[in-house]
């Protein structure tokens, strides 16, 4: 594998955990979705195609080895003390929502080697260009799935675009994600259109991606299975997984929800057939 690890996935499918998986482990860091990478998408999405976008990013990645590798503090989503958060969100007592309780701190990783592992998360932009990054060969991309209801149930917990059946950062290289976004119909089918599209990028490049079901992963985290070696996963704290915080759906949703993923979905049944 190479030493430029990118992780993606559908969003509250677990890849946070995956990146304290990856930052835990010996002579790596892990960076949770850099807003200077999607900044730069931003400016460049009217500008140039795809495949450009990847070729700075590819720099970009040089940069931040650079940075690391000379003490340069980069600001980095993590917990206070600086360790790798599992998780964005917690559920907050008065009301309904999960909250973020993660914000940016000056991130340094002192006594990397020159040949560093680098893991860097994010969910929509990188699948936004999903097809340029595959194609380049120059990183090891890992992707997870996770069941639709639960995937799909967690969104409605948050008050981000998702919670809309929108994903901004996956618009700007993706015309059929910002067309989603703008069509009129319920949001729960829309969320579930999302969805599926999602599963449909990713299993389309299913040969050239280590793409896992999240609940799969869990599995092999807890029996610490052989294979997690070849996604550069070698040293596993399982004591990480127990601090997820998955939470209890309302069943209603949870009904309607699936009765929506069985009318609408289609790509995304080869990986969740019910």
């Amino acid at each position: 594998m190479t030493r430029n690890v990118l992780l993606t996935g559908i969003p509250r499918c677990g890849t946070t955990l995956l990146t304290a998986f990856y930052d835990r482990q010996a002579d790596a860091a892990a960076l949770n979705e850099p807003q200077w990478q999607y900044d730069a998408m931003m400016r460049l999405k009217d500008a140039v195609p795809a495949e450009d976008y990847v070729k700075w990013l590819i720099g970009d990645l040089a940069d931040i080895r650079r940075k690391l590798l000379h003490g340069v503090p980069l600001p980095e989503r993590r917990a206070a003390d600086g360790t790798a958060v599992t998780n964005y969100y917690r559920a907050h007592a008065q009301d309904k929502e999960s909250r973020e309780v993660v914000s940016a701190v000056p991130f340094t990783r002192a006594g990397l080697s020159q040949d560093f592992m680098l893991a860097v998360k994010h969910n929509g932009l990188y699948l936004g260009v999903l097809d340029a990054l595959a194609a380049s060969g120059e990183f090891t991309i890992v992707a997870l799935v996770r069941h639709p209801v639960g995937a799909i149930a967690s969104w409605n917990e948050v008050n981000v675009p998702i919670r809309q059946g929108r994903l901004p950062a996956a618009e700007g290289y993706w015309p059929e994600i910002g067309a989603l976004a703008a069509a009129p119909m319920e949001i729960l089918e829309k969320q579930v259109r999302l969805y599926d599209l999602l599963c449909a990028r990713l299993l389309q490049h299913r040969q050239r991606i280590h793409l896992l079901r999240y609940e799969d992963f869990l599995a092999m985290i807890r029996s610490r299975h052989s294979s997690l070696a070849a996604l550069g996963l070698k040293e596993i704290d399982a004591s990480l997984i127990a601090e997820r915080n998955l939470g209890f759906y309302d069943a209603a949703l949870t009904e309607r929800i699936a009765r929506c993923y069985r009318r609408y979905a289609d790509a995304a049944k080869a990986l969740y057939p019910d």
